[in-house]
């Protein structure tokens, strides 16, 4: 039982929510996303899968600054994984985190399709 639902189901959950987030992320045509950067694939932030993934769903940012430990670029983008890497950071468990976005990065917008 602890192996179950100690590790077995977590894990399980946690690939199968990758998999949803690559695969949703990349479908230009599924509706309820938006592009913020003009990248050469086709990513999409899909900000309601976004919740559920802890700020995965920011998947064009993610795309146009792969390096960059936060997934989301505004205020109004809620990334949980990136407190967690501060957090992480804070206790001296990580290092050399890149938290800046470039400004020149930021101050991109979308070109129309």
């Amino acid at each position: 039982s602890a192996f179950l639902w100690g590790y077995a189901i977590p894990v399980a959950c946690v690939l199968h929510t990758l998999s949803l987030i690559n695969t949703m992320c990349h479908l230009s045509k599924f509706p309820g996303g938006n592009r913020r950067f003009n990248t050469r694939d086709c990513s999409i932030n899909r900000p309601f899968l976004s919740f559920f993934a802890l700020g995965a769903g920011y998947h064009n940012n993610h795309h146009r600054f792969p390096a960059g430990a936060r997934s989301s670029f505004a205020w109004y983008e809620l990334d949980v994984t990136y407190y967690g890497i501060r957090a992480l950071e804070f206790l001296g468990l990580i290092y050399n985190v890149k938290r800046r976005i470039p400004d020149e990065i930021l101050r991109e917008r979308a070109l129309p399709r």
